[in-house]
C-alpha cells in the first residue's frame, strides 16, 4: 500500500507525536543506548476512540505486543498500553532485561495526570526521591488509609495530594487539623489541581506550603522538606 494511502487516524494526532518525539529526544540527551522491559501490563475494559468504544488492549496495541510477554493488571483498570507506547516498545525494547542487573539512582516514575481510583500515579517517584535524599518514606494509598497511620504514628512531614480515592486531600487536612498532634505536622501540598481561590484561601489555613505538579514542581517539594527538616526526618 502507498504511503499515502495509509490512514493514520488517531496516530497523527499532536499528542501522539509529541510522546514519539519527546521519548526519542529524550533518550539521545540521556545517551540511552539500549532499552529492556518487563512484562507489560494492558489494562481492562473499553476506550473510546475514532471508531467508537473498543476493547482494551486497542486492536492497534494487540497487533504490535505480538510476541511480547504480558504481566497481571493488578488493580490497573482501563487503557494501561496505549498504541503509543506499544510502538515505542516494539521498536526500542530489546527484550527481558539481562540475568544480572541492577538499577541506577537516575531512574525515577513520571507524575501523570490521571488519577487512578484503586492505586496511586505519583508514588513511586517520589517516594524513590526522598529515600535516596535520606528521608525516611511511609506511602499509603488512599485519604483514608493516610489519616489512620498517621494518627497512629504522626510522621515528621506528610506530602499530600488533594485528588485522592476515598477522601480528598481537603477531607484529609480537616480531619488531620483536629488532632492536637496532627496540627503540629508540616503539611506540603502537591497538587496538579486547578485551584479555586476559596480552596487556595482553605489551603493557606491548613497546609503549610502547596506546590503545583508541573516540571519543577518535584524540587520544589524537596526544597519544601529541607526547610521543615534539616535533619532528613521520617515523611508519610
Amino acid at each position: 500500500m502507498p504511503a499515502e494511502q495509509v490512514a493514520l487516524h488517531e496516530v497523527g494526532a499532536a499528542d501522539a507525536m509529541v510522546d514519539i518525539v519527546g521519548a526519542l529526544e529524550g533518550f539521545e540527551h540521556l545517551g540511552v543506548n539500549r532499552v529492556y522491559n518487563w512484562p507489560v501490563t494492558v489494562g481492562a475494559g473499553w476506550v473510546r476512540a475514532a471508531h467508537g468504544v473498543i476493547p482494551v488492549p486497542a486492536p492497534a496495541t494487540a497487533v504490535l505486543l505480538e510476541g511480547i510477554e504480558l504481566g497481571p493488571n493488578g488493580p490497573v483498570t482501563g487503557e494501561a498500553t496505549t498504541p503509543t507506547g506499544a510502538v515505542l516498545l516494539r521498536v526500542l525494547s530489546s527484550g527481558p532485561p539481562p540475568a544480572r542487573w541492577r538499577p541506577v539512582s537516575a531512574g525515577s516514575w513520571g507524575a501523570g495526570g490521571r488519577n487512578p481510583s484503586a492505586y496511586p500515579n505519583a508514588l513511586r517517584l517520589m517516594s524513590t526521591t526522598l529515600t535516596q535524599l535520606g528521608y525516611s518514606t511511609r506511602c499509603e494509598q488512599d485519604g483514608a488509609a493516610a489519616l489512620g497511620a498517621a494518627r497512629a504514628t504522626p510522621p515528621s512531614a506528610i506530602v499530600l495530594d488533594l485528588i485522592m480515592p476515598g477522601m480528598s486531600g481537603f477531607e484529609f487536612l480537616e480531619q488531620l487539623r483536629r488532632d492536637p498532634a496532627g496540627r503540629r505536622v508540616p503539611v506540603i501540598v502537591w497538587t496538579g489541581k486547578d485551584l479555586s481561590l476559596d480552596e487556595r484561601a482553605q489551603l493557606r489555613a491548613s497546609a503549610n506550603a502547596v506546590v503545583a505538579k508541573d516540571p519543577t514542581g518535584g524540587h520544589a517539594v524537596v526544597a519544601e522538606l529541607a526547610a521543615f527538616l534539616p535533619s532528613r526526618a521520617g515523611v508519610a
